[in-house]
């Protein structure tokens, strides 16, 4: 399966299992507190988008701590709830790899359980496309399961096994030497045991707050430049 129908294949599950993750995840407390950590680094009323947004609890808690906070997801009945829900955050189609948005818009930006259905292929473009969106000394919070080991496999969803899902399972070294790569130099890293909702299984879940540092993102564009680094 390429890339484009793993991507396809990952939507529509998200779409068929909507109402039952909302009623899940929606409220979720390790996710509210990280999500007032992340808050406490950036300026009050300041911008931050939430890609993946799902049905829009991340963006919940921003919001209700004075950020203004836009959610972009591909599953068109995620957004629909999170537009229920959510009434004061605009929400819309967009896919994280190919950002809307202008250079330097966004103070923050937040990716939950994002990257995870991304190819590898597709991993560090992202991450440049959150670099470019971002001004400089933007923050990026990561919250994500990982493993010793990076893989990647189509998996069947818990809430329906006749669904099929990808995912990508990240190592913590390749998370840091992907950050590294794209600029992201000031990180603080949070490792925590924790019992997957959908499994039950109990897995490690990284949250990463990361900050764009200005000496490295200067290099990161000199070898962009320089045709040494992929753009």
């Amino acid at each position: 399966m390429d890339n484009e129908k793993l991507i396809k294949t990952t939507i529509a599950t998200y779409d068929a299992i909507a109402e039952q993750y909302a009623n899940d995840f929606f409220n979720n407390e390790r996710k509210e507190q990280f999500a007032h950590e992340f808050s406490n680094t950036i300026k009050q009323g300041g911008k931050v988008l939430d890609v993946a947004c799902g049905c829009g609890g991340m963006s919940k808690v921003l919001a209700e701590n004075g950020l203004k906070v836009t959610g972009i997801d591909l599953s068109t009945r995620m957004l629909q709830i999170a537009k229920t829900n959510v009434p004061n955050v605009d929400f819309e189609i967009g896919d994280m790899r190919n950002l809307r948005f202008d250079d330097n818009e966004f103070d923050g930006l937040v990716a939950i359980s994002a990257i995870i259905h991304l190819p590898q292929n597709d991993v560090l473009p992202t991450l440049q496309e959150f670099r470019r969106v971002l001004k400089p000394n933007g923050k990026l919070g990561l919250m994500l399961s990982i493993v010793d080991q990076s893989f990647e496999r189509v998996e069947k969803e818990v809430y329906d096994p006749t669904l099929d899902i990808f995912y990508r399972h990240f190592s913590l070294d390749e998370i840091k030497e992907l950050l590294k790569q794209t600029g992201f130099a000031k990180t603080s890293f949070q490792i925590e045991p924790h019992i997957d909702e959908d499994s039950g299984e109990q897995v490690t879940r990284l949250y990463a707050i990361a900050e764009l540092e200005k000496e490295l993102l200067k290099n990161v564009y000199m070898r962009q430049q320089h045709g040494t680094e992929k753009v």
